[in-house]
């Protein structure tokens, strides 16, 4: 089974971008808010290492940096196989193969959610959007007529097999938006003490400025009065 998803997974994203994802479709983005945790971004990790990096790579992202989204060491070796920490993540099926097999090779998923408008959103949108048409054919209705197949079934699911898809959904587009910026969380945080540090200044500053001037407002004219 997981197999099968892998195939389906890959085969469904090169088709996707090389077609529909080129096109400017305007997309009605999902009312659901993406949970941007470390804990979120973690699940999704575990999802798409398991299912697209069959043939996808995250060339921006290495081994080491999953322990910033709460893995262990020993939970990083696990994955990595015979790859250094410092290595990046990159597809099992090398670039040769893979444009042998497709035509093309398939694309980095490191910025995907950056280069989507609506972000993350759009990833949940697109893999959530599946339906059964009036055919009972599968379609999307973010993307139309795409080629990219239903990884999850989730024009099949209901009920609570539907929301544990969802939830498998929502991870991946948690994980790609991290992705896209691994260090975002640290630079709002840095960014909480660099606004801290100029209020400071700035007071700081003012006082001085009141301080000046009110000795020089308090001062007489060192040259005598004319009159």
């Amino acid at each position: 089974m997981k197999n099968t998803q892998r195939i389906l997974c890959a085969l469904g994203l090169i088709f996707s971008v090389s077609s529909v994802w080129a096109a400017a479709v305007k997309v009605e983005l999902a009312d659901v808010e993406i949970d941007k945790s470390y804990e979120a971004a973690k699940r999704g990790a575990e999802t798409v290492m398991a299912l697209c990096m069959s043939c996808h790579s995250l060339k921006y992202i290495r081994y080491k940096h999953l322990m910033d989204i709460g893995y262990s060491e020993d939970e990083v070796n696990a994955v990595r196989g015979a790859n250094d920490m410092e290595a990046p993540l990159m597809a099992m099926m090398p670039p040769a193969g893979a444009k042998a097999a497709f035509g093309m090779v398939p694309p980095d998923l490191s910025l995907m959610a950056k280069a989507r408008v609506g972000g993350a959103l759009y990833v949940y949108t697109l893999m959530a959007g599946y339906y059964t048409d009036e055919n009972d054919q599968v379609d999307n209705h973010a993307m139309p007529g795409t080629k990219m197949p239903d990884v999850f079934g989730y024009a099949s699911l209901k009920g609570a097999d539907r929301q544990a898809a969802e939830q498998k959904i929502h991870d991946v587009a948690s994980f790609l938006h991290w992705t896209q910026d691994p260090k975002e969380k640290e630079r709002h945080e840095l960014g909480k003490y660099v606004l801290g540090y100029l209020v400071l200044l700035s007071i700081l500053a003012y006082l001085l400025k009141k301080a000046v001037w009110a000795r020089i407002k308090g001062r007489t004219h060192p040259w005598p009065d004319k009159h």
